[in-house]
Order: structure tokens, then sequence, then C-alpha cells
């Protein structure tokens, strides 16, 4: 179980499974909004990773 959870652990934070991709290989019911990919930056979308970085980027030049 524990390597498994380390597993699933690691495809959800690098954005290579969905919630709901994980959910399926366990035979549960898919979730909600559970279709998204996204990577361990506060769990953000895939599809919103370039606005986020390009605001961090904005921010981090206003403040130099």
């Amino acid at each position: 179980m524990q390597s498994r959870a380390d597993f699933y652990t690691k495809m959800l934070n690098n954005g290579v499974l969905s919630i709901n991709e994980v959910r399926g290989k366990e035979e549960l019911n898919p979730t909600e909004g559970g279709d998204t990919h996204t990577v361990a930056v506060n769990q953000i979308a895939l599809n919103r990773l370039g606005a986020y970085s390009d605001k961090v980027s904005e921010t981090q030049n206003n403040g130099q």
C-alpha cells in the first residue's frame, strides 16, 4: 500500500496522472473536476502554469 501511495503521489505532483486517473486505478468513482492535471506548485492546473509563471516573473522584475 505504501509504495502504491508513494507512486500515485509522485505521478499527481508531476502532472503525469489526474486524480480521476488514480481513482480509476483504485476502482473508485471519478470526482467532479478530477480530470485536470496538476503540478506541485500549490497544485495549479497545467493549463494555468504559463500564466502563473508569467505573473511570478512580472512580480520579481517589479521588485528589482
